[in-house]
């Protein structure tokens, strides 16, 4: 009979060592799983002049260096900007940094077209009425070949917020 209340004790501990263990380990993968998701979301802050444009994300030329026909129909990159609404055109955002006459352009959309070749082939001037309010009189996109960086970002500006699908630098002028 002792031998069985022992063998009972002893069966009973190491079902409870077992499932205290189990509780740790799962309060340790919840704690691994949290920072994971932390460190996955990055929040960008925006002190300066931001400007919000709808553009046309596809390259101004007939072909691209690959001879894939473009044509302000397919190709990554912009061909025009539009202050209104639009077909086809999607929402950004530019941060400039005139000091260095570069901008970095955010996508707020998920483009089926995103490429790490990102072209403009034309200069492109941002409507002065998207301008209101930055300081800036006249900006222009400059033509080039740039790299695109698909990066999922929140940009605060002025206790606004807005998701970003991807980033652009691109070169400016600026007046």
């Amino acid at each position: 009979m002792k031998k069985l209340i022992l063998f009972i004790v002893v069966l009973s501990g190491i079902a409870f060592y077992a499932c205290s263990k189990k509780e740790v380990d799962q309060k340790e993968k919840k704690v691994e799983t949290s920072k994971l998701d932390v460190a996955a979301i990055s929040a960008i802050s925006i002190d300066g002049p931001i400007i919000i444009i709808r553009a046309k994300p596809y390259r101004a030329v007939a072909a691209n260096k690959k001879g894939k026909s473009c044509g302000c129909l397919a190709c990554f990159g912009i061909c025009d900007i539009h202050l209104g609404g639009g077909v086809d055109y999607t929402d950004g955002v530019i941060v400039p940094d005139l000091a260095i006459n570069k901008a970095r352009v955010y996508f707020l959309e998920n483009l089926a077209n995103f490429e790490s070749e990102f072209a403009i082939d034309q200069n492109i001037n941002i409507p002065p009425a998207a301008l209101n309010g930055t300081g800036i009189n006249n900006m222009n996109l400059l033509l080039g070949e740039y790299s695109f960086q698909s990066v999922t970002d929140t940009l605060i500006h002025n206790s606004t917020s807005y998701i970003s699908y991807g980033f652009v630098d691109i070169d400016i002028s600026h007046n």
